[in-house]
């Protein structure tokens, strides 16, 4: 008799424990309709349930040093309402909460989904790190900030956001970061002594998704990333920014004004969006690597990204690539091959993929570019380039590379100005389809300081089916400790050829360029470098144009491709035969 009675009581039971939790909406505010009196009361009351719930927040918080501790169902914090009563927030509103001025506006532990809509962070202050919000995570977790801005906050390191995944079994991409819609981290200091990376954001093993027109900008830090510090993490911006700088106008006093990666784990991907505009790393400030730095076993890959008006107070303006402690490799590329989803070429190629107007003060490293190996391993910093534009750079050497690789396929480089070369660098560099040209160097400089033996897994240079004209410059000049071998240098039109010797396959001649003077370094028509060398397919082009066209009022000398970073097309609808 017992047993009948409590078998349905314990099956109800066990239906009433296994019912769904509902979500609940909690509206902080005074007045009708509201919920509670405090933010920090509304998430007390939501972490204390399991359910997935959403805080409405309506008017501005001062004073505000909030925490959200062990949260198991996701939490949403929700500004922008003009009182408790209302349903839906004004459009493009923003609730602002301003911390305490000697705590993190929001701490976030152990909680794994929490999102920010429609909010204002500012005013926070933290000894350690993450001025306007820390989240440390123990377990695979999302926060999300949409619609909303991390500003004028400082911390030791992360002074707008910091985000640190503290289980070392758990992998970086478990623990992400998803900044998107119109937000910002903008105008926040790193500041503390030693140790304040991050201006912007600081992150430890996670991974950060910037998209929408989110971007990272006015950021400082007195060491290193001035906009982001990424520390084995995976960053992805794929945003259209403000007017499509996504990282703009950070500055470190180390190195990464724009960012800063570092470690085995560290993968960044930077790509266009939006293919009227490219996406843009500009105006950012550095001791080493004005805009983007990758060391330590980082790598990087920026597909249709201009990287502009950078500078460094030493070495790199625009990108260093630093392997003194593993492999560090970087990648710029026109077009979308190999691109995350969602990535757009851009409609005008000439408009994008782009190394322009960044500056360095050092004498004898990189302006644009700057790599820095392992004598212990020899390829250990590796740069590659297809299809990129370098222009109005200026400093020392354009590219500077030593003990690392540095390979350009389809590249122009065009009215640099250095005190020293365009490139320099006892290394392997392989040049293939380029054109060097119209650029400022001191007189009687080569254009290249390099080794002359041909490349191999230990170094040496191979330059071929390029355009090289400086006049007053010869090629290259080499460094004595390696034998020169013409033969690595293949297929080449240039003013002046130097060491090197007379060859049918090194030809000096004027290229006849469309229009230098207007910025058009594409072969004219009857140029000497068309259908000038072997067919390569495969080589890269400044425009995205195809290799290789046979065209039928040019010559074939060695094959059918033209020299230099450019392929001409000639229409057939304008040849004499078409009626």
């Amino acid at each position: 008799m017992c047993m009948g009675i409590l078998l349905p009581i314990a099956f109800a039971a066990m239906a009433w424990s296994s019912s769904p939790v509902h979500a609940a909406t909690y509206r902080v505010g005074s007045g009708a309709g509201c919920t509670h009196a405090t933010i920090q009361a509304a998430i007390n009351a939501a972490v204390a349930t399991a359910a997935d719930d959403e805080i409405r927040i309506s008017g501005n918080w001062g004073g505000q040093a909030l925490s959200i501790n062990a949260a198991e169902g996701a939490i949403t914090l929700a500004g922008g309402y003009s009182g408790c009563t209302v349903a839906t927030p004004v459009a493009g509103a923003r609730s602002v909460l301003t911390g305490n001025n000697i705590s993190p506006v929001l701490r976030i532990n152990a909680s794994n989904a929490v999102s920010l809509r429609s909010l204002e962070i500012q005013g926070g202050r933290s000894t350690d790190n993450g001025g306007g919000i820390r989240y440390t995570a123990t377990a695979a977790a999302t926060f999300v900030l949409e619609d909303s801005f991390v500003r004028n906050n400082n911390a030791v390191a992360g002074g707008g956001l910091s985000i640190e995944n503290s289980n070392p079994l758990i992998p970086p991409d478990h623990v992400r970061v998803q900044i998107r819609g119109v937000s910002g981290v903008v105008d926040n200091t790193a500041s503390g002594s030693g140790i304040s990376h991050g201006g912007g954001i600081h992150c430890v093993r996670a991974a950060v998704d910037l998209s929408g027109w989110s971007r990272v900008s006015q950021n400082r830090a007195n060491a290193h990333g001035g906009g982001v510090f990424a520390d084995n993490c995976k960053i992805a911006i794929g945003s259209r920014g403000f007017l499509g700088a996504v990282l703009w106008e950070n500055q470190a006093g180390g190195f990464g004004g724009g960012l800063l990666a570092r470690g085995a784990l560290a993968n960044v991907d930077i790509y266009t969006v939006d293919a009227t505009q490219p996406a843009r790393v500009v105006g950012n400030t550095a001791w080493h690597g004005g805009g983007l730095a990758f060391e330590s076993g980082a790598s990087g890959r920026l597909f249709d990204v201009n990287v502009e008006q950078n500078t460094a107070t030493s070495i790199a303006g625009g990108v260093l690539v630093d392997a003194s402690e593993s492999t560090s490799k970087v990648l710029l590329q026109g077009g979308v091959d190999g691109a995350p989803a969602g990535a757009t070429a851009c409609d005008d190629p000439e408009a994008c993929n782009r190394i322009v107007g960044n500056r360095s003060s050092a004498s004898g490293w990189g302006a644009a570019l700057d790599i820095r190996g392992n004598a212990d391993q020899p390829l250990a910093a590796q740069a590659v380039l297809r299809g990129t534009r370098l222009e109005g750079n200026v400093g020392g050497v354009l590219i500077s590379v030593w003990d690392g690789l540095l390979a350009l396929d389809g590249v122009l480089m065009v009215g640099n100005t250095v005190s020293s070369r365009i490139i320099s660098g006892i290394a392997r560099i392989d040049i293939v389809a380029s054109t060097i040209a119209g650029n400022a160097l001191p007189s009687g400089a080569g254009v290249m300081y390099v080794r002359g033996d041909c490349a191999s897994a230990e170094g040496g240079t191979r330059v071929e089916r390029s355009i090289v004209f400086q006049p007053g410059h010869a090629v290259a000049s080499f460094d004595k400790e390696y034998s020169v071998q013409p033969e690595c240098f293949r297929h080449l039109m240039a003013s002046d050829f130097g060491a090197l010797p007379a060859s049918a396959e090194r030809v000096v001649n004027d290229p006849v360029l469309l229009d230098p003077p207007n910025g058009d370094y594409r072969p004219a028509p009857g140029s000497p470098a068309l259908d000038f060398a072997p067919a390569h397919v495969g080589d890269a082009t400044r425009n995205r144009s195809p290799r290789v066209i046979d065209l039928a009022d040019a010559a074939n000398r060695f094959g059918t491709q033209d020299l230099g970073a450019y392929e001409r097309i000639t229409d057939v609808i304008f040849r004499g035969s078409f009626d």
